[in-house]
């Protein structure tokens, strides 16, 4: 009688993280003004480890906004809007300037004046420019590369006229979200698709946000005092909606009656990620603390997460990688890089098509692949999206997509997400289905690299073209 395949799986998070470093997906960003001086400090999402409040530097300059990624921090800064200039700042505090350091919207059509507000959706930069300062000026929506290197500042068609506090801004589920309108008792939630060409749509309730969020868990709002109007008042709630619920917008309260500042110059005083709600705590002459509470509403804030004195205070942005855990975590030692070898695509049979769904509810995509592992040994699966970069694939990790929590690899059901899975055969001809939860953005290009390394033998690889 032939015994049956043993499969043993295992999950790494391979994301070129050296040992004793953590990715960004672990940190809470912060902007900090600390005697006249702009920083952006940082702190693990436990609120006490590797907590430093002077993590990046920027001199006299503003810090406007921040967002965050799992390898990335970035920040606009300076002294109005119209001089706003891009910076990504890596993991280890270097800092590299967008554009040449030219500002953020000077290849804006009209001849832009202001940048407003800074997202991502994992794949690229969003930020809104203006060609004016009235209610009625143009506006669009504008994308750049995670690296910089390509930007679209007319991506989207004309945008809606906004208030001045046009910086509450959130991308989600394939949108980017921000208020419109032409005074505070008219204002809005707009959004506009994440597509060129593409324009504003206004919700149906006339029921101003002050401050905007978004994670794969749904768009987050602070919601004005009392519930309707301005935006204005000491208190208020922050609540949540999915984006299939717009325009409709029908919000439910996760946290209310707290203590929220008015909404600070430099953006959203509000982060989210998949399971944590991030907030600024009103203070005088500055807040003097962020609360932490979770996305269900389930339990009391902790309004006195992480705390400021001194000279210092929180008075402009804070920013998550919007897929991250909910707290730190110990991060996984990257593999001593090794060269690659010529593909051997003999020790793996694709037993179907590959299959990419894209229409289930959620901001995932369900990739699903069937393979026959042909001889025993350790298989690492990794998605990737096709990219020319010509380094080492080991140390090619930008182009990775991560599977999400859910993924599931044979009979296992991954508890978080990871951008590898390594599996283990005992027996040759093992089968393996594995369908992935992998974010729609980053589903339209993919490709599937299997690495095969066998006890004692030197690794090989191949690629699955999945779409």
């Amino acid at each position: 009688m032939k015994k049956s395949a043993i499969i043993v799986v295992t999950a790494t998070a391979l994301a070129g993280l050296s040992v004793g470093s953590a990715s960004a997906a672990d940190w809470l960003y912060y902007s900090v003004l600390d005697a006249g001086a702009g920083k952006v400090g940082r702190v693990q999402l436990d609120g006490t480890t590797g907590r430093n409040d002077s993590f990046a530097s920027f001199g006299s300059d503003t810090i406007r906004n921040i967002a965050a990624t799992d390898s990335a921090l970035y920040v606009s800064t300076g002294g109005s809007q119209t001089t706003a200039t891009l910076t990504r700042v890596d993991s280890s505090g270097t800092k590299t300037a967008f554009f040449g350091g030219a500002a953020m919207c000077s290849t804006a059509p009209g001849g832009a004046t202001g940048a407003y507000g800074l997202a991502t959706d994992g794949q690229y930069l969003y930020y809104i420019c203006e060609s004016g300062t009235t209610n009625s000026s143009a506006r669009s929506l504008a994308r750049v590369s995670l690296d910089g290197t390509t930007r679209d500042e007319g991506f989207s068609g004309s945008l809606a006229g906004m208030h001045a506090s046009s910086s509450v801004f959130a991308v989600s589920g394939g949108y980017a979200y921000f208020k419109g309108g032409t005074s505070m008792s008219t204002d809005r939630l707009y959004r506009v698709a994440l597509t060129s060409g593409a324009t504003a749509t206004p919700a149906s309730s006339a029921d101003s946000p002050a401050g905007a969020a978004g994670s794969p868990a749904g768009v987050f709002a602070i919601g004005p005092s009392g519930g309707g109007g301005g935006g204005g008042g000491s208190t208020r709630p922050i609540q949540v909606f999915q984006p299939s619920a717009f325009p409709g917008w029908t919000a439910t309260t996760r946290f209310s009656g707290l203590s929220i500042p008015p909404q600070a110059l430099a953006g959203t005083p509000l982060a989210a990620n998949t399971e944590s709600l991030f907030w600024t705590v009103s203070g005088s002459p500055f807040s003097q603390a962020l609360a932490k509470g979770a996305i269900q509403g389930s339990s009391s804030p902790n309004m006195s997460f992480l705390t400021m004195s001194g000279s210092k205070s929180f008075v402009g942005d804070v920013a998550v990688d919007p897929t991250g855990p909910a707290g730190g975590s110990t991060p996984t030692p990257t593999p001593t890089p090794t060269p690659t070898p010529t593909p051997t695509p003999s020790f793996m049979t694709t037993l179907s098509t590959p299959t990419v769904n894209t229409s289930g509810p959620g901001e995932n995509a369900v990739v699903t692949v069937k393979v026959q592992l042909e001889k025993k040994g350790k298989y690492t699966f990794i998605f990737e999206n096709p990219t020319s970069n010509e380094m080492a694939r080991e140390q090619a990790t930008s182009s990775r997509v991560s599977m999400q929590k859910g993924s599931r690899i044979g009979k296992r059901v991954l508890k978080k997400r990871v951008t590898a899975a390594v599996i283990t055969t005992t027996e040759d001809n093992a089968k393996l289905v594995t369908r992935a939860l992998l974010r729609k953005a980053q589903a339209k290009k993919l490709n599937l690299r299997v690495i095969y390394a066998p006890t004692g033998t030197a690794q090989s690889e191949s690629v699955i073209k999945i779409k």
